[in-house]
């Protein structure tokens, strides 16, 4: 059985997805957060564009939550 990511791709075994948040904006231009679940290359790909939000801390600055 195929599984699809959040990304799109398609992996063997739940496994093989990477859970994260990511920081991003909305249909009306807000910054918001997205929690999915990706491939390890797209997982890479985020990390290196530097929109993955490692811990809360991180999620509250994105969202300029004091």
């Amino acid at each position: 059985m195929m599984i699809e990511g959040s990304c799109g791709h398609t992996v063997e075994h739940i496994s093989h997805l990477w859970d994260c948040t990511i920081g991003d904006y909305n249909e009306k231009n807000q910054r918001c957060t997205y929690y999915i679940s990706v491939c390890k290359e797209c997982y890479d790909k985020y990390e290196k564009d530097g929109i993955i939000l490692h811990d809360e801390d991180e999620e509250n600055k994105w969202l300029g939550v004091e």
